[in-house]
Parts: structure tokens; C-alpha cells; sequence
């Protein structure tokens, strides 16, 4: 039951309400934040940018847990591309002066899927935001103008017993 109450959240969210920016912002945001590992400082920060832009909270959330289901599958990916980024020749010297300051040696950034992870996050959250900020449009504009002609859905929406239960949970009487 626990997740047709999600999946009715979700399709409300994208039917109306929030923006595009504000869903396309809060999943790639909670997706960059799924695949950290565990809580490093960096997680804390994602966090806080959550709470502190204005983002669908929800989009936020099941963007963090879809991303945790698949980061175990990335991690030789993260693993990677987080060496490279610690071994790249030029950047050895930053690397060196951040992590002996005491507040960045809590970011565990000399973790190599911690690295990855984060930059591919970062990167992942530029590319994906104005795709999904179109994905969201065309679903308003033209997946749900299609669903909404379907003779099942004027059927029932259209009934009396449909009637008064949009009546009733619009006074708040449902959950």
C-alpha cells in the first residue's frame, strides 16, 4: 500500500503543482546524493541545498533512493573515474592541501568511490537537470492530454462516486 501511496505522489507531482525546474532540480539533487556513500561532509552539504533551494522534496526523495539501489552496481565506475581524479598530476597538490585542512578530511575525498561518486553526481545532476526540466513538459503537454481523452478516464471521472470523492479529499478528509 506503502508504495501506491509514492506512486501517487509521484504522478501528482509531475501533473501539477510544482514546477519543472523545482521536480528536474529535486531528483538530480536527491539522485547526487544517493550515490554518495555513507555520510561524508559533502552529503551534509547536498542535504542542506535540498532543504535550502526551492525543490520538490519528493522528486528529491525518490531520487536519492533510486540512486541507492544502483550505486553498488556503479561502484567499479566510481571507483574509477575517483582514481583519476586523485591521480591526475595537477591536481595532487590540491588534494594535498585540502585534506590536511580538518574540516575537508571529513569529505573522505581520498576514498576513490567517494570521489567518483561525487564528481559523476555533480556531472550526472548538470547533464540530466534540462533534460528532465523537458521530460517534464512534454509528460504535462502531451502524456497526459493523451491520457485524459482515454474513454476509461472520462468514465470515471466523470461518475458520481468520483465526484464526491474529489469533494470530500478536497476538504482533507482522506490522506
Amino acid at each position: 500500500m506503502m508504495w501506491l501511496k509514492l506512486l501517487g505522489k509521484i504522478l501528482n507531482t509531475l501533473r501539477e503543482g510544482a514546477s519543472p525546474r523545482q521536480i528536474a532540480g529535486g531528483f538530480v539533487l536527491g539522485f547526487a546524493l544517493g550515490l554518495i556513500p555513507g555520510w561524508p561532509l559533502q552529503a551534509f552539504l547536498l542535504l542542506a541545498v535540498i532543504f535550502f533551494l526551492n525543490v520538490n522534496l519528493t522528486m528529491a526523495g525518490v531520487g536519492a533512493a533510486l540512486a541507492t539501489a544502483v550505486a553498488l552496481l556503479f561502484d567499479p565506475v566510481f571507483n574509477a573515474a575517483g582514481g583519476w581524479v586523485l591521480e591526475a598530476g595537477f591536481l595532487h597538490g590540491l588534494w594535498t592541501a585540502a585534506y590536511n585542512t580538518p574540516v575537508f578530511a571529513l569529505a573522505r575525498f581520498n576514498n576513490t568511490v567517494v570521489m567518483g561518486s561525487t564528481v559523476l553526481g555533480v556531472v550526472g545532476a548538470v547533464i540530466w537537470f534540462p533534460i528532465l526540466i523537458w521530460a517534464v513538459k512534454v509528460y504535462r503537454q502531451r502524456v497526459l492530454a493523451w491520457i485524459n481523452k482515454l474513454w476509461i478516464v472520462r468514465a470515471v471521472t466523470g461518475s458520481r462516486l468520483f465526484l464526491w470523492f474529489a469533494r470530500v479529499a478536497s476538504l482533507g478528509a482522506t490522506s
